[in-house]
């Protein structure tokens, strides 16, 4: 599931990069946003708040989506920063 919400911030990041950025090709986008997910911080922030969900939600499954989806939702910004 970890890699999922990965994705999702890293392919938000790709949307922003192209809407933002005129000299970025589609090919380029991707790989720029993947680094900018790892030297930015956020990387590591997301291993532990799933960590600590998966620890306090697991026997609910419904509870630990929502937790997950919010962990997104409040990390997304800090790629855009």
């Amino acid at each position: 599931m970890l890699i999922h919400l990965v994705c999702l911030l890293i392919f938000e990041y790709c949307y922003f990069l192209l809407l933002n950025a005129k000299s970025l090709t589609e090919k380029d986008v991707v790989p720029l946003a993947f680094k900018e997910y790892k030297s930015s911080g956020v990387a590591a922030t997301i291993h532990q708040a799933v960590e600590v969900a998966v620890q306090q939600h697991r026997h609910d499954v419904d509870e630990l989506c929502q937790t997950l989806l919010q962990v997104v939702l409040e990390n997304s910004h800090k790629l855009f920063t």
